[in-house]
């Protein structure tokens, strides 16, 4: 065999090894029209559990043919899982299917969980399904603590505001079945479903869109936002006369502030200092934090971007790019984000109801 033959004779080895390794690491181009599979999970206080919601379907890439139906019939639903961290055994709570579908779960104890139902197929159909259940982990004491319902063409449901840690029977939520875009706060018994008033929404006007609603550690409501037509409303709960105040209003292109976390003496909000002018100016100019006493209405400086505006509203009806994080078991404020440069979080040295009672500004780590 002369050199010409031998060379060609070992290219195409060569290449045909090179095409066979490249299909076997290739990605099937069908794969990219598959949904992933999603789970969302939550650990139990103690640590020794973690409920996992999970579609009740193989974690695999199935195409649906038929176009009607868009996605698989087990695309929907969601399976719940306990997965003990000890010994990584698992116990399936519920299928994932028809009445059987979790859509969010929460712990309320070492032992017991909340979880929403969110049927699947022709289950679905019934507005008697979507309900909130309270379970203990074993199975036991299974309760549906309250069954969705329709308020002026809106779906009436509760939204769990506070785990109230010092109250083991008891959860705060609040529900919209009063009002259909304004929510009322009621302490609900996480083993009977029974529930009890605590404090009702603001009383927009039917043109006003309520858009925050910031509540206290206990979860019952401390100020809220509204707007209707060109003007900003901040609102201020009343715990005495269980009655809500129009505190402050403005009209776009003029300084206001909002509220992002608080006591009922002392909130944190973001804007500007509308105490000493009421038009922008080079002073007045950007969204910076303030504790705000609402009592005297006066407004502390607690910081500011040299060049930004720290999120907040900052003119017109619009605002900055940015946002404050919650703890979601204390309402207390974890760090206030927004954009620079680049992005900036701010967080608090100290826990926020400690620093509520500083006499001075609260430090901040960025």
């Amino acid at each position: 065999m002369n050199k010409i033959n031998l060379f060609t004779v070992s290219f195409l080895i060569v290449l045909s090894f090179n095409n066979k390794v490249f299909a076997d690491n290739t990605i099937p181009a069908e794969y990219f029209a598959c949904y992933s599979n999603y789970n969302s999970m939550q650990m139990s206080p103690n640590g020794d559990y973690i409920a996992i919601v999970s579609q009740p379907r193989d974690n695999k890439c199935d195409i649906e043919t038929d176009l009607q139906k868009y996605v698989e019939d087990d695309f929907r639903g969601g399976r719940l899982t306990l997965y003990s961290t000890e010994d990584g055994s698992t116990v399936t709570l519920t299928s994932g299917k028809g009445n059987s579908s979790v859509g969010a779960v929460r712990w309320v104890s070492d032992e017991r969980i909340i979880f929403n139902t969110e049927p699947t197929n022709s289950s679905g159909k019934s507005l008697g399904a979507y309900a909130l259940w309270g379970m203990n982990i074993d199975g036991s004491k299974k309760k549906k603590l309250y069954e969705f319902k329709t308020a002026q063409g809106m779906i009436a449901r509760p939204k769990l505001t506070s785990l109230l840690p010092d109250d083991p029977k008891n959860v705060m939520v609040k529900i919209n079945e009063r009002r259909g875009s304004v929510d009322d706060y009621y302490k609900l018994n996480i083993f009977t479903g029974a529930k009890k008033k605590v404090a009702s929404g603001p009383d927009i006007s039917k043109e006003e869109w309520l858009a925050q609603v910031v509540e206290k550690a206990d979860g019952s409501p401390l100020a809220a936002v509204s707007n209707v037509e060109d003007r900003w409303r901040i609102w201020r709960y009343l715990p005495e006369t269980d009655s809500w105040e129009i505190h402050f209003t403005n009209t776009c292109q003029t300084p206001t502030f909002f509220p992002l976390s608080g006591l009922d003496d002392k909130w944190l909000v973001a804007g500007q200092d509308v105490s000493k002018y009421d038009t922008f100016n080079e002073e007045n100019d950007k969204s910076k934090l303030f504790l705000y006493d609402p009592n005297e209405r006066t407004f502390e400086l607690m910081y500011e971007d040299p060049t930004y505006d720290v999120a907040g509203p900052v003119g017109g009806c619009r605002t900055a790019s940015g946002g404050a994080s919650i703890d979601e078991k204390t309402n207390e404020l974890i760090y206030v984000s927004y954009y620079a440069e680049k992005p900036v979080r701010l967080f608090l040295m100290m826990r926020y109801n400690r620093q509520m009672t500083c006499s001075k500004p609260p430090s901040l780590v960025k």
